[in-house]
């Protein structure tokens, strides 16, 4: 009974202190390069209410599964302001294809710069039933003319902006029903985004090991994406007849509508609420930077740290640099999926140094370091390349 109340003081105290906040590139941090992000069940999901000084308390969500996105520094000069990118798997109608989705952050705000489709060939057997039969992704640069804002700095309540960018797809497709032979296709797809910062509060989730976060101060951002679709064969419109084949149409429209939610230390979305076009009915949602969550309702703080030697042989010794004054207690390795390889409790220090063997087990690869505190708070991380 003394616990419960406890809690309930403590929520009640943060809940009359919150005050609206605002975001700018001084409180967004760009996060590690491995993220996971853990799908909820629908029948766990709110609509979050907008308005002033709201309380979202989703602690009761019911955490379906995981997904790891890994992100890589950005090198490409075609994208000269990214700062990294993570590969995704658009689709074009039936085929499945992989893409680069480049992204940079600014005083000017949190942004997308555009994509690299990487090329690729299918067989288009199972739509003509000729073997010959092919489509080809020759490569196309996506690079949008100007930033399509995630968040614009500074951004607070009330605020709202909106983005217009296009994505080109650029194929050779080879159907002998239509004589085509290596034919140029273009899928131009211009795409408008409209974001409203609508809400702000507090927002309570499931911790990953278990239990409820503190109240964490947000803002509820309604974003919505909407493509337009054309398809052209060499410089003319596709013919009807060819767009069926694939089962796709000319001058379609479709949207992608979501929730967001927004706090000072993350440049992702703490979580998201996909919706559907009317903004009525959420379809899916996903908890992000779920292994920060333990710092929610404490400072954010991220020190400075730097591997070497990284590359580094295997089995040999890797000493990790850190800001004076912080005091790991156990260091984490996770490969590329996201799951735990090897963990250091009470590591040795060396100054401002923390030296450690690599485990004989681990083989050649990208790794990725948590340094956490005895409050189980994320203080360090970064990548070890092992050769």
């Amino acid at each position: 009974m003394i616990k419960l109340f406890t809690i309930f003081t403590i929520l009640c105290f943060s809940w009359s202190i919150t005050a609206q906040i605002t975001l700018d590139a001084e409180n967004v941090i760009h996060q590690p390069d491995l993220l996971d992000v853990r799908s909820v069940a629908v029948g766990s999901i709110m609509v979050p209410e907008a308005g002033e000084n709201n309380l979202y308390d989703y602690s009761n969500l019911n955490i379906v599964g995981i997904d790891t996105f890994i992100y890589f520094p950005a090198d490409d000069p075609n994208f000269s302001n990214a700062i990294r990118y993570f590969t995704g798997s658009p689709s074009l109608g039936p085929i499945s294809l992989t893409s680069d989705y480049y992204s940079g952050m600014s005083v000017e705000g949190k942004f997308n710069l555009g994509s690299y489709l990487r090329p690729q060939k299918e067989t288009l057997v199972a739509f003509t039933g000729n073997l010959n039969d092919s489509i080809n992704f020759t490569g196309t640069y996506s690079v949008f003319e100007e930033p399509d804002y995630l968040l614009k700095f500074p951004t607070t309540y009330g605020d709202s902006w909106s983005n217009r960018f296009v994505f080109n797809t650029e194929t050779e497709i080879t159907v002998n029903a239509f004589f085509l032979n290596e034919a140029p296709v273009l899928n131009k797809q211009i795409c408008e985004r409209e974001v409203q910062v609508v809400g702000w509060g507090e927002i309570i989730l499931p911790l990953p090991e278990g239990g409820i976060s503190a109240p964490y101060e947000v803002l509820l951002v309604r974003d919505q994406l909407t493509y337009l679709d054309s398809f052209f064969l060499g410089d003319d419109p596709a013919p009807l007849m060819l767009l069926d084949a694939f089962s796709l149409q000319q001058g379609g429209i479709s949207s992608s509508n979501s929730y967001h939610f927004y706090g000072e230390g993350f440049d992702q979305p703490i979580f998201t609420i996909h919706m559907d076009s009317d903004f009525r009915q959420p379809l899916f949602a996903s908890v992000r930077n779920s292994d920060l969550l333990s710092s929610v309702g404490e400072t954010f703080a991220r020190a400075e740290t730097r591997v070497f030697p990284n590359p580094v042989g295997e089995k040999q010794s890797v000493k990790i640099e850190f800001e004076d004054g912080f005091q790991p207690t156990v260091l984490i390795l996770m490969d590329l999926s996201g799951r735990e390889v090897y963990r250091l409790s009470s590591p040795e220090f060396f100054g401002n140094l923390l030296s450690f063997d690599l485990p004989p087990h681990l083989s050649s690869g990208i790794y990725f370091y948590h340094m956490r505190d005895e409050k189980n708070i994320l203080e360090g991380n970064g990548k070890i390349i092992v050769e």
